[in-house]
């Protein structure tokens, strides 16, 4: 038995997929077939019962995938603290956004005091961070959203701001003059919007997640949108908005370096609903180091100011 063997099937019932486990793992689809059957012929018995439609895990398979998340955190485990750098490698899975834009500067200011530490992070939508910090294989999560996960310790360290960007043209300028002039009309303003073409996050993110709850409390539904497009890269919807495709829902940390640079506008959504928090992650029932821990309480006192 390999190590590769078990992560291709943690990976498929995880994903409950084999082509995602095999995009998750930068594998072909044929090659994590193959490992899931040579590890069902080393074992004797059927771990997943797979049909055109379907994909169930049988009961033997679900304690032989208990097994291997408990053999890959260990490996993980033993390679971060007894290989060469053991201590000095922190592991950060994180969402799109907060990877993008709030790790860079509080990972460079943790290096200016600590620069023995290496980090490696792992960028994905909210529900494969929580999936793999559950399996072990994170030190620590940062997402954009409250997992309710009893198993999970969830601390809120960053309040996020969630806007309507829309392209510099001259009719989205005279709307935010008009919002500047009188802002009684941000609501009149904010339906003229969401008839927009509208580029939307896909299933999996915060980001998605939070625009649905803007939508439920706008009363909304996401049926009544122009949806032109679905895309998890941030970077790839701003470029998108800034050529005229559309309009999108997204972080001000995502947009404010294009509008600074006059590609794009922002419109605020009034009440409470533009406000969501990005929260740090850790497992109750995980070991943490001194460094891990140095560096969480590190990115909470950042964050602070």
């Amino acid at each position: 038995m390999e190590f590769k063997h078990l992560m291709a099937y943690a990976a498929v019932v995880r994903r409950n997929s084999f082509s995602k486990a095999a995009e998750e793992l930068f594998l072909s689809q044929p090659t994590v077939s193959m490992y899931i059957r040579q590890l069902e012929e080393e074992l004797n018995t059927v771990l997943l019962v797979r049909t055109t439609k379907s994909l169930e895990i049988t009961p033997k398979g679900q304690e032989v995938y208990e097994y291997a998340v408990s053999i890959l955190s260990l490996k993980d485990k033993l390679i971060r603290n007894c290989g060469p750098n053991a201590g000095d490698l922190i592991t950060i899975g994180a969402s799109t956004v907060p990877s993008a834009y709030l790790l860079p500067e509080v990972l460079a200011a943790y290096r200016q005091k600590n620069s023995r530490i290496q980090f490696t992070v792992d960028q994905g939508d909210s529900r494969l961070i929580l999936d793999r910090l559950k399996d072990g294989l994170y030190d620590l999560g940062i997402i954009g959203m409250d997992p309710q996960d009893d198993s999970l310790l969830a601390i809120p360290f960053f309040l996020d701001t969630i806007v309507i960007t829309t392209p510099c043209a001259e009719r989205f300028q005279r709307l935010r003059e008009l919002i500047s002039s009188d802002p009684s009309r941000e609501n009149a303003v904010l339906a003229e919007l969401l008839k927009e073409p509208m580029i939307l996050r896909e299933e999996g993110s915060a980001s998605k997640y939070a625009v649905d709850l803007f939508l439920k409390q706008a009363d909304v539904p996401e049926s009544s949108l122009n949806v032109t497009a679905r895309i998890n890269d941030p970077e790839a919807i701003k470029n998108m908005v800034a050529k005229g495709l559309g309009s999108a829902i997204m972080s001000i940390r995502a947009a404010e370096n294009y509008e600074k640079q006059g590609l794009l506008l922002t419109f605020p959504f009034p009440g409470e609903g533009c406000h969501r928090s990005f929260y740090l992650l850790q497992r109750k029932d995980g070991i943490m180091t001194e460094r891990v821990q140095e560096f969480s309480q590190f990115l909470l006192e950042y964050f602070k100011h």
